[in-house]
């Protein structure tokens, strides 16, 4: 595993590296890809958040519900140029000023449960931090937005390479029961 850096795209299409995960567009031309899942974006806040308290209230947020309580951001960019990412990547409607952006998912929960920051994030990693940690999901209120579609990107020359097509069917296959579980649990968790 390495991380992503200004010469990914060339050190896959050297061979040095075989497959990598990636999560937005574009993807150059000579690559080829298959989405693992797709996933909505829910908000994470500390589970006593006056966000927690306003969305039981009412039973649903509206972006201006936002406005008055900074977000966290995850920037994931290693290296220059085209591969930097945001994990919840910039909504034209999103109303919230940024008081903390992260290189890094692991530190963010931590620092979410003492501030009244919000976190935007795919539903499930947001589900997967709450359960570990005392925070609340809260469905996003900002519309329009293009779904997560983490996917594995590998170049064309090895499409048809028996161990490259053998490795990607593990990680397809895995990653579907894996959401599939995981989709599961969250239905659980909503309905108590």
């Amino acid at each position: 595993m390495e991380s992503l850096d200004g010469h990914l795209w060339e050190r896959m299409q050297s061979g040095y590296t075989h497959l990598t995960f990636y999560p937005q567009d574009p993807i150059p031309a000579d690559f080829m890809t298959h989405v693992l899942y797709e996933s909505t974006y829910s908000l994470l806040v500390k589970k006593d958040h006056p966000l927690a308290g306003l969305y039981k209230e009412k039973g649903s947020l509206d972006a201006t519900d936002l406005l008055p309580y900074k977000k966290m951001q995850i920037n994931v960019s290693e290296g220059a140029g085209p591969h930097k990412y945001e994990v919840a990547p910039f909504d034209i409607n999103d109303p919230q000023e940024i008081a903390l952006s992260l290189p890094y998912f692991l530190a963010a929960p931590f620092l979410l449960s003492k501030t009244d920051f919000t976190l935007r994030l795919p539903t499930a990693t947001a589900y997967m931090f709450a359960s570990h940690l005392d925070l609340a999901v809260l469905p996003c209120p900002l519309k329009d937005q293009k779904p997560f579609r983490p996917r594995i990107v590998w170049h064309r020359r090895f499409h048809s390479d028996p161990a490259n097509q053998w490795f990607r069917s593990i990680i397809a296959s895995s990653a579907r029961t894996h959401w599939m579980d995981t989709m599961q649990a969250i239905e659980k968790t909503q309905k108590a």
